[in-house]
């Protein structure tokens, strides 16, 4: 596997929230991290991909916030 094989992926990503929940609700996957794996596992629906750029942020850590609030104060 080269440097061009894989993905850089970001946030946010969307999913139809009652097939989430109904494969949830199975009691399947109590130890998955990734909603994707989650619905390719139980309906065989596989993830698309958009292209993006680097515009998208989130806020996890409170230096994220400070970032937003310094490079956005103009909209907030």
């Amino acid at each position: 596997m080269t440097r061009s094989d894989c993905l850089r992926l970001q946030t946010p990503q969307a999913f139809n929230y009652s097939l989430l929940k109904s494969a949830y609700a199975t009691g399947k996957y109590t130890d998955m991290t990734d909603e994707t794996r989650v619905l390719f596992e139980e309906y065989g629906i596989a993830p698309t991909f958009l292209d993006g750029g680097e515009n998208l942020y989130k806020v996890t850590y409170p230096k994220d916030l400070a970032f937003l609030e310094a490079h956005f104060s103009d909209f907030l």
